[in-house]
This record gives C-alpha cells, structure tokens and sequence, in this order.
C-alpha cells in the first residue's frame, strides 16, 4: 500500500511504495533524492517550498492570504481623540480672536473719540481722549507753566499722555529774531532734560497766524515719540505735546489733537497786532 511522504525540499506530498521505505527516491517535481523514513509523513494542505533570495516571489499566494483587519480605535481612543481636536480648534480660535482683538484696541487706542475742552480764562481750546487733569510742569530752565493733560494706559503700562500748558513773557517780543530765541529756548528746555535724543526735527510753523516751532525727538525705546508745538501767542508760550507708544506723523490721534487747537484770544495784556 503506498505511503503518502512529503519532499523535504519542495514539500510535495508524494505516495511511496512501503517497500521502499528507508531506501532513497528522488522526488519527481524537484529531483531531490531522499529517504522516505525521513520525511515528514504528515500530510500537508498545499505544496510550499521556500524561496530563494534571488528567485521571485510568487505575489498570488500572498493575495490568496486573509489579510488581517485593521484595529478599530476603541472608545477611549476616539474619545482621545475628539477632546485633541476640540482642544486643537479651540487654541486655534482663541488665537485669532486674541490677534483680532489686540488689532481692534490697538486702532480704537489710534482713533480715539475726542473730548473737548476750553480753558478756563477762554484764553484757549483743545481736544484730548479723555477726561483731563491739572497738570503744571517746570522746565529745566525753572520757568514754571500750567495747563491740563490727559494719559493713556493699555496692556498695564502707559500709552500715551497729551497736554497743553502754558506761561507768559513779562512782555511780548517785538521782532522775529525776539519770538525766535523764545521759540528756541523754550523748546530746547522742553526737550533737554528729557530721555530724549535732542538731535530732532524742527521746523518753523504758525498756529492760528501766531510764529511756532514744530519739534519732533524720539525716545531711547524707538517705539515712542514726542512731537509738540510750541506757539507764542503775544506774550503767552503755549506747549502743545503728544507723547506715545506706536506714534507717528500720520496718527489719526495727532492729527485730531493738532487739529483741535485753537487761540481763541492772545494773553489780556497785549493783543495779536500788537504783539506783531
């Protein structure tokens, strides 16, 4: 009665004689001479034999193989999951709404809504972002002035400040050259003793038909400057000043500050064509 073997080599069952047991056969799919009481005597399924590195592979074996189904991601998994991207989307929406709102404040703090106001003796008028305060100051060179300001904080520190302030001559210069040397050395003692680089931009101007210097330095920190007027209404010396953060020329608070300043009338002792 055959015997049912399997090649070593190419394991190919094979039926073999009893009577041939323990003697060598060749195997008649590959040639390989073996002893069948060495080989496997198990049947296999199917015939597999192993590959040789330089032989190709047999790709339909491979699609015949179930493929293994891919794990589904449990329920905490997904709930891993879900909390990531909520917590993804909302850092993401908070960081455009903080870069929205910092650009909101930052053009509502450039255009502010302006407050008027009108000295007290009505010698003047003038505009500020808010509410403003007493605010007299004495220069370096111990002249002392009055006026008002007002000042601006954001973000915990401040801003900006504006103010007006003033003071009289004893008398009203009668020259050009006269209400030049004011003109300077009142804005030399406004600037001087400031963290200021002196080294700025001056320029003659006129404010309401008076003589002005229009003075503009910039701070050791390159994000602040001041710019102010200084006008020589008869025998009053009025400094107009702007002082802040991200502050430039075309400002919309500078201009409505510049703007909103008026001489209303020159000091009770003398008058503009007099003065002039």
């Amino acid at each position: 009665m055959p015997r049912a073997v399997v090649c070593p080599n190419c394991l190919v069952e094979l039926d073999i004689p009893e009577e041939l047991a323990g003697q060598p056969v060749r195997c008649a799919t590959c040639s390989t001479v073996f002893t069948p009481s060495q080989a496997a005597a198990a049947p296999v399924a199917r015939p597999r034999r192993t590959l040789d590195r330089a032989e190709s592979r047999n790709t339909a074996l491979d699609e015949e193989r179930p493929r293994r189904p891919r794990p589904k991601p449990s329920g905490a998994g997904r709930m891993l999951l879900i909390v990531g991207l909520v917590l993804g989307g909302g850092a993401f929406g908070l960081c455009c709404l903080g870069v929205f709102g910092l650009r909101v404040v930052t053009e509502r703090l450039d255009d502010p809504v302006m407050q008027a106001y009108k000295s007290p003796d009505g010698q003047f008028e003038a505009v500020f972002p808010g509410p403003t305060t007493a605010a007299p100051l004495t220069l370096s060179d111990g002249t002392k002035m009055l006026g008002v300001a007002h000042s601006r904080r954001a973000m915990g520190k401040e801003f900006d400040t504006c103010s007006v302030r003033y003071f009289d001559l004893p008398k009203a210069p009668r020259t050009d050259a006269a209400r030049d040397a004011v003109l300077a050395s009142t804005a030399k003692a406004v600037v001087g003793p400031r963290a200021f680089d002196f080294a700025v931009d001056q320029e003659k101007t006129t404010v309401d038909g008076y003589p002005a210097l229009e003075i503009t330095a910039q701070d050791a920190d390159p994000q602040i400057e001041m710019y102010a007027r200084i006008v020589l209404a008869d025998k009053r010396v009025y400094v107009v000043t702007y002082e802040g953060h991200n502050l430039d020329a075309d400002s919309p608070r500078l201009k409505k500050f510049w703007a909103g300043f008026r001489v209303l009338k020159p000091d009770a002792a003398g008058d503009k064509a007099k003065g002039r």
